[in-house]
């Protein structure tokens, strides 16, 4: 193996051809099925070509989520996808995008990726929002298609489990996504009175449906703050206080979004966590390249091999116009977690070997 230093902007001639070498061996491109199998964010022309018959997949993504990446490589981008879509029409929406948003909107997409079953006139018929894995994902698709996940299905099921917080939940999340706004928060509400983890759900739940697809990022940023406050001093307070930043940021309020994590950090026992959580706030939302390259640095020293610390050391450099050092950066992300799809996509995207499947 190539010795190197990582923050040094030379890269050696070995380490590229490693990196080459690498990304072609990937074989499960070669197994892949082109992406003209998915119809890109044109929901009406999926509803045309299902002639009333055929039900819909949708899938909505975004470049920056690790399980997008992931799933696309692992299954909406092999021969799987194949078979799932011999007798459906698959759509695919970013979630970045204009169009992707009208979606988000109008679907009421809360989580990244998700992947709805609509009918061939549109209607909602159940989903799967995250990745949990191939053969979990495959098996959970076949019970949404098969209608083992409706609307009608999830309020049996809250009938008759009332005592039990997974199945409200869930159901509570189902109305929310069909447009029931008020019956689901009433299912919620009384979840955030407590504080386990179903309390930190209903509470992210209902935060991330006004941030993500009411945009109201006035309510959000109040409603994160106190959920914030609610789980100070437990493991759930920092995720809160991620997206009340997101909320700020939304706002346009970038001094206060930062100020958040600083914050965080100074009664951090381990200053590292809230520092790389910043570092990752500043690259989504591409903040000056010189900030981030100076907070990277900083806590890199704390964990200099951190394959998601070189992701984002990467895609700064790519910013930059940097690719040789960019490749260098995401070679390490490569070499930590070589299986990791955000990486590898991110990497054949800056060698020029092909397309970034999330995209």
């Amino acid at each position: 193996m190539c010795s190197r230093s990582i923050m040094s902007p030379n890269s050696s001639l070995c380490w590229l051809f490693g990196l080459c070498v690498f990304l072609f061996s990937q074989v499960t491109f070669a197994t892949q099925v082109t992406s003209s199998l998915w119809i890109d964010s044109d929901l009406d022309k999926a509803i045309k070509l299902s002639k009333g018959k055929k039900p819909l997949i949708v899938n909505i993504h975004a470049g920056w989520c690790a399980p997008c990446n992931q799933l696309a490589n692992e299954v909406l981008f092999t021969q799987a996808a194949k078979v799932l879509l011999k007798g459906a029409i698959g759509v695919r929406f970013d979630f970045e995008t204009k169009k992707g948003r009208v979606f988000t909107t109008k679907y009421g997409i809360i989580g990244l990726p998700s992947t709805l079953v609509l009918s061939p006139t549109g209607k909602e018929l159940g989903r799967i929002q995250g990745y949990p894995g191939r053969r979990e994902f495959l098996k959970t698709m076949k019970d949404v298609l098969a209608g083992r996940a409706s609307l009608e299905v999830l309020a049996k099921q809250a009938k008759a489990s009332p005592k039990d917080p997974a199945v409200q939940m869930k159901y509570a999340q189902a109305l929310l996504f069909r447009g029931k706004i008020d019956k689901g928060r009433a299912l919620l509400k009384p979840f955030m009175k407590g504080k386990d983890r179903y309390a930190a759900q209903a509470f992210r739940i209902w935060g991330r449906w006004l941030l993500r697809v009411q945009r109201k990022s006035k309510p959000a940023v109040a409603h994160f703050m106190n959920a914030r406050t609610h789980f100070a001093g437990s493991p759930y307070e920092s995720g809160f206080l991620y997206w009340a930043a997101k909320a700020y940021q939304e706002l346009g309020q970038h001094k206060k979004a930062l100020a958040l994590f600083d914050e965080w950090a100074k009664k951090a026992s381990k200053k590292v966590m809230p520092l790389m959580y910043k570092a990752d706030f500043m690259v989504h939302y591409k903040y000056p390249t010189a900030d981030i390259k100076t907070l990277l640095k900083q806590v890199m020293k704390g964990v200099p091999q951190s394959a998601w610390l070189h992701y984002l050391l990467a895609q700064v450099l790519h910013r930059e116009g940097k690719r040789k050092e960019a490749l260098e950066a995401i070679g390490v992300s490569l070499q930590r977690a070589p299986k990791r799809a955000i990486y590898i996509n991110f990497a054949r995207q800056l060698a020029g070997k092909g397309r970034r499947p999330s995209r």
